[in-house]
């Protein structure tokens, strides 16, 4: 006997090789879709990625061109540091100057006048070399023992460091010469 149904049979495998290949090829453009889509994005990621490369370059070649500044202001900060020390413990040592200058105007005799004053640093401390002209050697004498007995930051004057010497020019008057160490004064303070 003869399936009659063999017709039907055959249509129905052929309608489910027709859906099969029907949803392969659903399969197939919708994986092509996806694949698509995933290049798109990593399309864009990848140009996102650039374009902050980019901006991210940008941002660190500026920040070289400061630093490079820092760099020379460092090298400049650095050239001046003795400078600049220098000036702060002039600035610190201001004080102890306007005390120097005061007290050496309260013990000034009026017979004596002073040529000059000047400063010497050594590690042992700071001192002072005064020179100048005085009415007689008692006076200039006087002068110089006054550092020690009416001030707060001399030491006792050197007598060694004491000279004087009298010139027929200039009448009566005493040229005198004395060094007076400066108390507590190292001669970076100055």
């Amino acid at each position: 006997m003869i399936n009659i149904n063999l017709i039907a049979e055959r249509r129905a495998r052929k309608l489910r090789e027709m859906a099969t290949v029907r949803w392969s090829v659903i399969g197939l453009v919708l994986l092509f879709l996806l694949m698509l889509g995933l290049n798109i994005a990593a399309y864009f990621d990848w140009r996102s990625n650039q374009d902050m490369l980019a901006t991210e370059t940008d941002k660190l070649a500026d920040l070289q061109v400061k630093y490079s500044e820092l760099q020379k202001i460092e090298e400049e900060i650095a050239a001046n540091g003795p400078i600049v020390n220098l000036l702060d413990q002039v600035r610190v040592s201001e004080k102890s100057w306007m005390i120097i200058l005061a007290d050496i105007c309260q013990i000034i005799p009026h017979d004596v006048c002073i040529a000059g004053v000047n400063t010497m640093g050594s590690r042992d401390g700071m001192k002072l070399r005064f020179s100048g002209l005085a009415r007689d050697l008692v006076t200039a004498g006087g002068f110089m023992e006054a550092f020690s007995k009416r001030t707060l930051w001399a030491d006792t004057a050197d007598p060694s460091s004491f000279s004087a010497t009298k010139n027929p020019s200039e009448g009566e008057r005493v040229r005198f010469d004395f060094i007076v160490p400066v108390r507590g004064m190292l001669g970076g303070e100055f």
